[in-house]
């Protein structure tokens, strides 16, 4: 992996505003400007607390969907379907998994944040060491590796959990979203960092990474989760949720061929990377 050469940009941590951010100019990988870690204890719940004073903590609906369809298609028909979500959070995309597979398993470390009802099944454990033996098919990192300091290492960690021929999963948000690196929107800029990402990665920065942990790519490509209305709540009124506020504002069409035109760009608001092991 390259030496990576930093300057600052706009924007700061949303919870510690003196705090700014800086990013690679070879790969885009942006940080934070000092260490924060000290504030940041997931096994205390310190991230999912502070997560619920904005909001909801599970994904959307239409989330869950979409990475069950794409998660089902990569476990198939054979006999070793396991599949593990690692950092699950509540444990909601278990339970969506559960419904059609039941050695669908997750991991956190905070266990307040997991539903109780998978707690008592051990569907979703607090320690890697209560999983299931048997290496998984299929592990999804879901908004789990911007929360990683040592990604490369963290990646390799995962390599025993995995089959020979599994899948590793990522989904996390893209450095280069448009409201980033496009608009410069000050509004968001001073929001969408915080203490508990320590990393906002890139496209090319992952493949490194996963190359030398020890990975072949499969797919490197990015999801636009939030449309149009979100963006022009945005620029506008410089706050969230404009998919919810403004959801009548701009059709569904207009919104996906939006959405479809930033990712065609790489600025799309989400990565979606598919890997294997290197044998």
């Amino acid at each position: 992996m390259h030496s990576h050469n930093f300057n600052e940009i706009r924007g700061s941590l949303r919870d510690l505003p003196d705090v700014g951010v800086q990013r690679c100019v070879d790969c885009g990988l942006t940080v934070h400007q000092s260490d924060v870690s000290i504030h940041v204890a997931y096994e205390s719940g310190s991230m999912h607390n502070w997560a619920k004073s904005w909001g909801e903590i599970n994904p959307p609906l239409e989330d869950l969907e979409r990475r069950a369809i794409a998660i089902r298609r990569l476990i198939g028909d054979g006999p070793n379907q396991n599949y593990l979500d690692f950092g699950c959070g509540t444990g909601s995309m278990v339970s969506e998994m559960r419904k059609t597979n039941s050695r669908a398993f997750g991991y956190d470390p905070d266990g307040d944040a997991i539903m109780p009802d998978l707690l008592k099944i051990n569907a979703a454990v607090t320690s890697v060491e209560l999983l299931p033996s048997e290496p998984f098919r299929v592990l999804s990192l879901f908004h789990v590796i911007e929360h990683v300091y040592e990604i490369p290492g963290f990646l390799a960690s995962l390599k025993p959990l995995l089959s020979e021929t599994g899948y590793l999963l990522i989904e996390t948000p893209n450095a280069l979203d448009a409201l980033i690196t496009h608009y410069e929107c000050d509004e968001f800029l001073d929001f969408t960092f915080w203490s508990h990402h320590p990393n906002l990665c890139t496209n090319k920065f992952l493949e490194e990474a996963l190359e030398e942990a020890g990975y072949v790519v499969i797919d490197s490509s990015q999801v636009q989760r939030y449309g149009l209305n979100n963006h022009l709540h945005w620029l506008s009124e410089g706050k969230p949720g404009g998919h919810q506020i403004w959801s009548q504002f701009v059709t569904d069409s207009a919104s996906d061929l939006y959405g479809l035109g930033l990712i065609e760009k790489g600025i799309g608001d989400t990565i979606w990377i598919v890997a294997q092991p290197r044998n």
